[in-house]
């Protein structure tokens, strides 16, 4: 048997609830160097007219990468993590093997340890034979 895991942080809230807010933050800022370039001697107000389109279509991406920024989202941390186990590995596991103690979490397995996202993490698994 392989066991595959991964590991994720799942945030508060829904990401999709903020992408308005962030989406008003990318036209406020948009409508900012919009108006900042029309200032611009001589070529501004071209480029100001040309920007706004232009910052328009790429609010969605802008808000996007905010909400990213902020890490709003649910995040993955590190690699999945592979624990192979044959059939004889899962006898004694569940039948012979006592539990090993680490930090007061009982378990037959412990993935190797995981970093990630400002932290370190590991997963364990515990193991019973069947009734």
């Amino acid at each position: 048997m392989t066991i595959v895991a991964q590991l994720i942080e799942h945030d508060n809230g829904n990401p999709e609830n903020y992408k308005e807010i962030m989406q008003g933050v990318a036209s406020v800022a948009g409508a900012g160097v919009t108006a900042l370039l029309a200032v611009v001697p001589a070529v501004g107000p071209i480029l100001s007219a040309a920007a706004g389109p232009i910052l328009g279509a790429l609010k969605p991406a802008i808000a996007d990468e905010l909400g990213k920024l902020l890490g709003l989202g649910d995040d993955l941390i590190g690699p999945p993590t592979t624990i192979a186990l044959s059939p004889k590995d899962m006898v004694l596991l569940a039948a012979r093997t006592q539990n090993s103690l680490e930090r007061q979490v009982a378990f037959k397995i412990a993935s190797p340890l995981i970093e990630g996202d400002g932290g370190n993490y590991k997963i364990y698994f515990g193991m019973s034979k069947a009734p």
